[in-house]
């Protein structure tokens, strides 16, 4: 044993030697204070990038044309997004920034810009911002603000976007409507207390918005408004602690919603939650795994929903009628990303073998 350890700590002795005399160690700056660690060699640094470096990629969202899709995709050191126009395309990259773009959404009627999140300076308020997709100039929408959700389906309304930041005290997250080709005309709708408030949906008639209160990665809750009467209501109970009630998305029948919890349960399953009953229904509690996600289509006749499955996600489908699912048959990957297009086709972006892959169902 103790002439093993000779051999190793002479081998490492004359590695690290060789690299001195090349001058080949990683230089931490002046603002890391390294005491006791072995000098690093450069070529050491250069071997782990392509773990330490690796690319991903995601679906971030379909236009409304069902062709175009945007994806958030890692080159050199921050997420970015890139377009991409038909299954086995070039993805053409459209934002070039040094901090991450994370998040982004086409304008639901015609597609010819895109809303996207980006931090600036890394100081994680999550600014919005507009990208118009023929110049691919940004403007700057809110200095604060979660991601919204769009108002487009109803008739005699604006299309706009809900969304909440924090501009009224620079803490608390308030509620409000912008028009983002009239930022300047943005109007609150609530004034609430806390930054962890979030739009999850909007009805079909532009007149109710789903809400949600982050308070932690155990517990959150859900709330209605009612945007004519001016009404908050809360629709999971607010002295019941530590649990998870997220994804909430208006049902088929408008007296239910649709969400993930834990409630009852060791882990996130799909629900339904009456309005008036105040009743849930659980609809994957065969699936002793955690729901990760879902899309509902136009029709809201099929759900599409993801499950980590001991570290491999797994697609089912859901016929809302029935409430009845089944698995979608796949390579073993992880899914990158579900979503129905108008035509209630299923887009997907897929990592199989870290080869990401996106196509219709």
């Amino acid at each position: 044993m103790k002439k093993q350890h000779l051999i190793l700590a002479f081998s490492l002795g004359s590695l690290f030697l060789s690299a001195q005399n090349k001058n080949e160690f990683v230089n931490p700056n002046e603002n890391l204070i390294a005491e006791n660690i072995l000098p690093i060699p450069k070529s050491l640094n250069q071997a782990i990038k392509k773990y330490s470096e690796s690319r991903n990629a995601g679906l971030a969202d379909i236009h409304p044309n069902g062709k175009d899709v945007i994806a958030v995709t890692r080159f050199a050191s921050t997420n970015q997004l890139h377009k991409i126009s038909f299954p086995m395309g070039d993805r053409k990259q459209i934002t070039f920034f040094d901090e991450p773009v994370n998040m982004a959404s086409y304008e639901p009627l015609k597609g010819e810009y895109l809303i996207y999140s980006k931090d600036i300076g890394g100081n994680e308020f999550g600014q919005l911002f507009k990208l118009d997709l023929k110049t691919l100039e940004s403007k700057l929408l809110t200095d604060g603000g979660r991601f919204p959700k769009w108002r487009h389906k109803m008739e005699k309304r604006r299309v706009g976007i809900f969304l909440c930041f924090n501009k009224r005290n620079g803490g608390d997250r308030d509620i409000y409507f912008m028009d983002p080709l009239k930022p300047e005309d943005t109007k609150l709708i609530l004034e609430v207390k806390g930054g962890g408030w979030g739009i999850s949906d909007v009805s079909e008639d532009g007149k109710k918005i789903l809400i949600e209160e982050y308070v932690s990665a155990n517990e959150s809750y859900l709330y209605i408004y009612n945007l004519d009467t001016k009404k908050l209501e809360p629709i999971t109970d607010r002295n019941e602690k530590g649990i998870v009630q997220e994804n909430a998305s208006f049902g088929k029948n408008p007296d239910e919603i649709w969400y993930i919890t834990d409630r009852d349960n060791e882990f996130n399953r799909l629900a339904t939650f009456n309005l008036k009953t105040k009743k849930t229904s659980y609809l994957t509690s065969s699936i002793p795994w955690n729901v990760e996600g879902y899309d509902v289509s136009e029709d809201k006749s099929k759900i599409i929903f993801t499950t980590n499955e001991s570290g491999i996600n797994k697609i089912y489908i859901l016929d809302t009628n029935s409430n009845t699912f089944s698995p979608v048959k796949l390579p073993i990957g992880l899914v990158e990303g579900t979503k129905f297009t108008k035509r209630r086709k299923i887009f997907l972006f897929y990592d199989v073998d870290s080869q990401f892959r996106f196509g219709y169902l």
